[in-house]
């Protein structure tokens, strides 16, 4: 991070004092034929123009040569159940290298809106099980387009089994709708999702979004908050969050030339797994669970 940062008060510095040469000697504009209509207006006004234009610059190189470092992960002593959400831009997962770096949980992209499905939902979801990797798959949501078709789309692609993870839903985009269009939108599809599953969905939101399009809307359910610093996110009306998503550019043995995004669990393992699905949901369904066959989403009602 040090270097990062000396690195780029070097490059701040070196294109300052290049920029302000080039425009003290007009070097600068004698490479652009097309703006010398501008010059006589240049020298007649340099005082306003030429810092102003010089600066801009500045500040668009600097945008450029700004270095982003890799996330560190939170030391365990802080948060002991860590995580990662993964989608088709991991690639191929080697999840056997992942469950053995302290990971306990895993959400997957597996739909987005009314017939996207993540092209690599079904062997992340098949290698998570496999590995004990707790898992929980999330819809994209997008507030423009019918509830109940995208509810389909999800429904249709995830079967929850004994030990999941609830649904998640991913709500991140406007879509250009107003705050109250998205606020109707989203409960309407989570209903649809409880009313399918018999269970609380997440859901999922950048920390800015959740303060300005959904706190005070949604406090019933559990939050995962997007909010990549070190610090915990603050939410509006003093609301807990359940996961913390605090980092985007995670490196993980396992995952080939991607970053991965990086969870934390507000809990103990013993409290992620009283989230998942289990036979308490089932009271005349004990037959499936015991049996550890997928149980399909018109089972998981409670009498």
């Amino acid at each position: 991070m040090e270097v990062c940062k000396l690195k780029r008060t070097f490059n701040t510095l070196l294109t300052f004092f290049t920029l302000k040469r080039m425009c003290e000697k007009n070097v600068f504009f004698s490479f652009f034929p097309n703006i010398t209509s501008i010059l006589p207006y240049l020298n007649i006004v340099p005082i306003i123009v030429k810092p102003i234009f010089y600066l801009f610059l500045i500040t668009q190189i600097i945008s450029l040569t700004a270095c982003k470092t890799d996330t560190e992960r939170i030391l365990p002593i802080r948060y002991t159940v860590q995580g990662i959400d993964v989608s088709h831009h991991q690639g191929k997962i080697r999840w056997d290298t992942i469950a053995a770096q302290n990971i306990q949980f895993a959400f997957m992209k597996a739909t987005e809106g009314r017939r996207h499905i993540d092209t690599m939902f079904g062997r992340n979801w098949a290698e998570s099980k496999r590995v004990k990797i707790k898992r929980g798959a999330y819809h994209f949501f997008r507030p423009s387009l019918p509830p109940e078709e995208q509810a389909r789309n999800y429904i249709n692609t995830v079967i929850l089994e004994y030990g999941d993870l609830p649904p998640v839903i991913d709500v991140e985009v406007t879509d250009n709708m107003e705050r109250e269009e998205i606020v109707k939108q989203l409960k309407e599809f989570l209903q649809l999702i409880k009313a399918e599953y018999n269970i609380q969905p997440i859901i999922y939101t950048p920390y800015q979004f959740y303060n300005k399009y959904l706190a005070a809307e949604f406090k019933d359910y559990p939050l995962w908050i997007g909010h990549y610093s070190k610090n915990e996110p603050q939410l509006a009306a003093g609301v807990e969050w359940i996961f913390w998503q605090y980092g985007e550019r995670g490196r993980l043995r396992g995952i080939r030339n991607s970053y991965v995004d990086l969870n934390v669990f507000n809990g103990t393992l013993d409290e992620l797994q009283q989230m998942c699905l289990s036979g308490a949901l089932l009271s005349q369904k004990n037959v499936a669970h015991t049996t550890n066959v997928p149980v399909k989403t018109q089972h998981l009602k409670m009498f």
